[in-house]
């Protein structure tokens, strides 16, 4: 994780992205991408000292989900993060357009939240597979390669 922490240090200093003593939200499902970003941010926060919030969403569709909120908020605890949890039951059933509007809901309960706590920047990871999957989906439906 060396390396990819001296590269994201690099690109934040280079872009001039996320300046010293920001308040960012950190999205953080739980998964692998976003763990990674926590735990990124988390290392650089000495140097850049900025103020860090934990944004977790539950949305009560699987059975994993109050276990991974547990996680992410212990991991937030322990590191000594603020924490802060958005659940809903809404989608429970939901059949079309399912995925959808959960990212509409996450999307729009994060800038609720950067409103509430005047947060400068809110922050999500997605791996490689999430990226490419997004683009043929935007593609198989039509997009311009503009919207891509």
């Amino acid at each position: 994780m060396k390396g990819l922490l001296q590269q994201f240090q690099a690109t934040i200093e280079r872009e001039s992205l996320l300046p010293s003593g920001s308040k960012l939200i950190l999205c953080v499902s739980g998964g692998s991408d976003s763990i990674a970003l926590l735990h990124l941010c988390h290392q650089l926060n000495r140097l850049f000292r900025w103020q860090l919030h934990i944004l977790h969403f539950h949305h009560g569709l699987r059975e994993e989900s109050d276990e991974e909120a547990r996680f992410v908020r212990d991991l937030s605890q322990r590191l000594n993060l603020e924490f802060h949890l958005r659940t809903t039951r809404d989608f429970q059933s939901e059949t079309s357009g399912l995925q959808e509007k959960a990212r509409n809901w996450r999307r729009a309960e994060a800038l609720k939240l950067r409103e509430e706590i005047r947060a400068d920047s809110i922050l999500t990871a997605h791996h490689a597979e999430d990226q490419l999957e997004t683009w043929l989906l935007k593609w198989l439906r039509g997009a311009h390669l503009s919207g891509l």
